[in-house]
């Protein structure tokens, strides 16, 4: 009987969409949600300016700043908790290549 038995459909609903991480109780999002996205975007232009031989970005998924660094034939793909700590590394990183150039 098991084996000669169908299946039954099982009805898949779509989990809930999530609410913005600092959403209020309700779901709506709050201020810092609202600009949050313009606020990173003039993060990356300062940073792109200040460091125009660096491609820099937010990353969504991993919640960091990132950088790719193209320094004559080296190659460096940096991440950092604040758009600070970043530019830090950056300048860093530049610095020891024209050091070692």
């Amino acid at each position: 009987m098991r084996g000669s038995a169908l299946a039954r459909p099982v009805p898949l609903t779509p989990p809930p969409l999530a609410s913005p991480p600092d959403a209020e109780p309700d779901g709506t999002p709050t201020t810092t949600d609202v600009l949050a996205p313009a606020i990173r975007s003039a993060t990356v232009a300062d940073l792109h300016r200040d460091h125009p031989h660096a491609l820099c970005w937010w990353g969504e998924a991993t919640r960091q700043w990132w950088t790719y660094l193209v320094l004559g034939a080296d190659r460096a793909l940096i991440s950092a908790n604040s758009p600070y700590r970043l530019a830090d590394r950056i300048t860093e990183m530049t610095t020891k290549a024209l050091e070692g150039a």
